[in-house]
């Protein structure tokens, strides 16, 4: 996909040296070296190359509205696109295959809105989440529906590696409100799923551009919304764990505070990094966005 860099929300750069820790040790506050717009990120510097992959067909199927999630494996490439309510495959060179939109509605093998997707690598295939009713359809890596799992549960997104599902699942009020990072075995999805992290301090109505799960080459990361630290996951275990210090610029000088009002949040918090998403990692980087527009 084409990237227009004056749209990356706030791309940081964190070196993390792996052979001075073993993947067992936690790694805390982790100061973090901050390009604001004054300065500029050369890609080249840590990148080997691009690629530019332009996405064109005749059909409206094709068409992308929001791409919330890219989903890439062997020679295909796969569009999360929640705004078209659809999942959209396309060849490496970016000629359209196949989507999922002939499959809206409330019929047998339907569904009213797809919320997230993943793909497991160790069976082949793909996982779509569904709300209304609470679902997960399972397709092969050519978009052929295999089957449909009912559930009783909700998840903001999920991300897959070896035998568990992850998922992130928003708190009742009742519960304290905020947010439960979750997993389940992938192979029992009705089961009731087990608790990994939990974090309350939310603001209710506030959320932020980019996924706060993501896979990675050996597990998944994750920082739930609001929360300073990210952890990287694997087994359901965490392995890794990194509590990021924006010194002024972040929560950790201005904490949120139970309960706070939606409104007073906007006003008075609004430029602070209060979220980090979209993590994703080389062999000695990790690369993540921000709220912050620089």
């Amino acid at each position: 996909m084409k990237m227009n860099l004056s749209k990356i929300l706030a791309t940081i750069i964190m070196g993390l040296i792996y052979a001075s820790c073993t993947p067992s040790e936690h790694l805390n506050n982790i100061k973090v070296e901050l390009f604001d717009s004054r300065h500029s990120l050369t890609f080249s510097s840590f990148l080997e190359g691009y690629k530019i992959i332009s996405l064109s067909s005749d059909t409206s199927e094709a068409i992308v509205h929001y791409p919330d999630r890219l989903l890439f494996f062997n020679n295909r490439i796969f569009v999360m696109d929640r705004g078209g309510n659809k999942i959209i495959m396309y060849d490496r060179n970016g000629r359209f295959l196949k989507s999922t939109a002939k499959m809206e509605g409330r019929g047998h093998n339907e569904y009213i809105r797809v919320i997230d997707a993943s793909i497991d690598e160790k069976d082949k295939k793909l996982y779509v989440h569904c709300d209304a009713p609470y679902q997960m359809m399972i397709f092969d890596l050519d978009l052929n529906l295999e089957k449909i799992i009912p559930m009783d549960y909700y998840m903001g997104e999920i991300a897959i590696e070896g035998n568990q599902l992850y998922g992130i699942c928003y708190n009742e009020p009742k519960d304290g409100g905020g947010y439960r990072f979750v997993t389940v075995d992938k192979k029992d999805l009705k089961k009731e799923p087990t608790t990994l992290l939990s974090f309350e301090n939310a603001i209710i109505g506030r959320w932020t551009l980019g996924k706060s799960l993501m896979p990675c080459h050996d597990g998944v990361y994750v920082c739930l919304p609001f929360d300073t630290r990210i952890y990287k996951f694997k087994d359901a275990t965490v392995t890794e764990e990194y509590n990021m210090d924006f010194g002024e610029e972040g929560l950790i000088e201005h904490p949120v505070t139970k309960d706070m009002n939606p409104r007073w949040f906007d006003k008075n918090y609004r430029d602070i990094n209060w979220s980090i998403v979209n993590m994703t990692e080389s062999d000695s980087i990790l690369l993540f966005n921000t709220n912050k527009a620089h």
